[in-house]
């Protein structure tokens, strides 16, 4: 598919109506995702604390809604959506069933992250620029601060969703993409939601992935997974944020013989390797993949890259 009108309209023309829209932008909703029977309230309370700002509202989609839900979102300000797949609009159940069967036998159980491709669809009509985030991470920026640069690079490119590149060797060194493009995490994922409700390529696209005449399936992380069969294919719908707003604590330790094919199957030493852990942007979201006891560390010390 082409460049999408939206994007490079938006991105090109200043006249008053985008001015308007603009301000009505001024808005990040940053997204959390659990599916559990006992939610991660207390993760998301601390990084909704270490990220907010004046511009960013937070809104958590959880599996269950009881008092303890209720009373922690009047707490926090936090909003809840209910993830009941038979009350989601069509558009979502739809694409939420069709991708389900692509998910691996032995992943059927993560099968819910799927959701977070399509927010889109089930997301409050308010909100028009979000970021879904994983629980275990670190903030040690504001998240408006993308407001002020990647949206906007996101439609120069005609993207529909912000990622920042996998930090080991997994992708690059293996067949898991085509030569020359980066996998991507989906640790933290900025969504341009105007934008995929008012062009129809990104809903299309889920909808051929769905169908099965894209893939035929997805491997084990069914959500990264599918950004990244749709960047395979289609490389100008994700934009790369950079390093610097999902730095991985799990490269450090990444295994996989792909990682380092002069040493297959060894215990790496990547805590050594620049190439893998270079960032000259800094740091403005830690992730603890791997490591998800030390996100909560580090969130209560105020931590730090020097830290970590």
């Amino acid at each position: 598919p082409p460049k999408h009108h939206f994007s490079g309209q938006f991105a090109l023309q200043q006249s008053s109506s985008n001015a308007n829209l603009l301000r009505k932008e001024q808005a990040l909703h940053v997204v959390f995702y659990d599916d559990t029977a006992n939610p991660s309230l207390g993760a998301m309370a601390d990084v909704a604390r270490l990220g907010n700002s004046s511009r960013v509202g937070f809104i958590a989609l959880l599996a269950v809604l009881g008092k303890r839900e209720l009373a922690w979102s009047q707490q926090t300000g936090i909003s809840i959506i209910r993830i009941d797949v038979p009350s989601l609009p069509p558009l979502a159940r739809c694409l939420y069933s069709g991708l389900s069967r692509t998910v691996a036998k032995s992943q059927r159980w993560s099968t819910g992250v799927l959701l977070r491709v399509m927010m889109f669809a089930f997301l409050p009509k308010h909100v028009r620029i979000a970021i879904g985030v994983d629980s275990d991470i670190v903030p040690l920026r504001p998240f408006d601060h993308l407001l002020d640069t990647h949206v906007q690079a996101m439609r120069r490119q005609g993207a529909f969703v912000g990622l920042v590149a996998e930090q080991s060797r997994f992708y690059v060194q293996s067949k898991e993409m085509p030569r020359g493009l980066p996998g991507f995490n989906g640790g933290v994922q900025l969504h341009d939601v105007v934008a995929m409700r008012e062009v129809g390529t990104y809903a299309a696209t889920l909808d051929a992935f769905q169908a099965g005449l894209l893939f035929p399936k997805v491997g084990s992380c069914p959500e990264q997974n599918v950004f990244n069969g749709v960047s395979s294919l289609f490389p100008h719908f994700v934009y790369n944020m950079g390093c610097d707003w999902n730095r991985q604590m799990g490269s450090w330790t990444m295994k996989h013989f792909t990682a380092r094919p002069s040493r297959p199957r060894t215990r790496e030493d990547l805590e050594l390797d620049a190439e893998v852990h270079s960032c000259p942007a800094g740091c403005a979201v830690l992730h603890a993949n791997i490591f998800k006891c030390a996100a909560p560390t580090m969130r209560n010390a105020n931590g730090s890259c020097i830290m970590w």
